[in-house]
């Protein structure tokens, strides 16, 4: 059934291929509704749709983009790199809960479960489309850190920087959210908070940079954008409200990840 873009209901499939202006696909057809597809086709100023009820309305959504490159078809998306990121979600879940123990960082560790994952990002980086598919909301802090990894790594790959800084760049916004394991572990869990508990939040980035201050494998711009990964250019971020200029690129790249 043909419906306009806005009145459609989360859930429903997508019966054909939404096209816009090239000759690829905007979306594919047997996608899953969610909102965040409402609003990539909002964005592309589609009016109407052709959709059909699903079976999968109560399971969890997927959605399927088509590459520039490849043939293959939506579901292979949901394959290896699935697998190895929510093995990397435990793992930096473990890590996470040393730190709460009060643990130092072990940046070998968050090495070699992260930079294989990115690695395969890079080779399929329709992935970073997925990421919202893979969470469930009880261990949202660790899925954030690691899609804030990845999508950092991305940003600065597009950007052409060099590989080195590229892979630096992703493990660092890995770590921006460290300084979380310093509060209190109910707190970080709430979806609202009171004003004692905002300032108390407000700390975790000088925590996050405390707790990489001293590894020497990590650059120090690297870490310099850790504590600035909330600041904001107009100067409402914290904790020292800086303004563009003081800002580093660094900073810049995983304040932006992480929204």
């Amino acid at each position: 059934m043909k419906v306009k873009v806005g009145n459609i209901k989360e859930g429903y499939r997508l019966k054909e291929d939404v096209k816009g202006l090239t000759a690829e696909p905007i979306v594919l057809r047997n996608t899953i509704i969610t909102k965040e597809i409402k609003e990539v086709l909002q964005a592309f100023l589609i009016d109407v749709v052709d959709v059909e009820k699903s079976t999968l309305q109560k399971e969890e959504p997927k959605i399927a983009f088509r590459s520039e490159t490849s043939k293959e078809s939506a579901g292979d998306y949901d394959s290896q790199f699935k697998k190895e990121y929510l093995q990397a979600v435990d793992q930096y879940k473990r890590e996470f809960t040393n730190w709460q123990s009060g643990m130092p960082v072990e940046i070998n560790n968050i090495r070699n479960f992260f930079i294989p994952l990115f690695e395969s990002l890079e080779n399929d980086p329709n992935q970073i489309l997925m990421l919202q598919n893979y969470v469930n909301k009880r261990d949202y802090i660790y899925h954030h850190a690691l899609a804030m990894g990845l999508i950092s790594g991305y940003i600065a790959k597009k950007m052409q920087l060099k590989t080195g800084d590229v892979k630096q760049i992703a493990l660092g916004g890995c770590l921006c959210d460290a300084g979380l394991a310093k509060e209190e572990p109910l707190i970080i869990r709430k979806e609202r908070f009171n004003h004692w508990e905002i300032e108390q939040l407000q700390k975790h980035p000088a925590n996050s940079y405390k707790m990489v201050q001293n590894i020497p494998s990590i650059q120090p711009e690297i870490k310099v954008g850790i504590l600035q990964h909330h600041e904001r250019l107009d100067g409402s971020g914290y904790p020292f409200s800086l303004q563009s200029e003081k800002i580093h690129m660094y900073g810049r790249i995983f304040a932006i990840a992480d929204l």
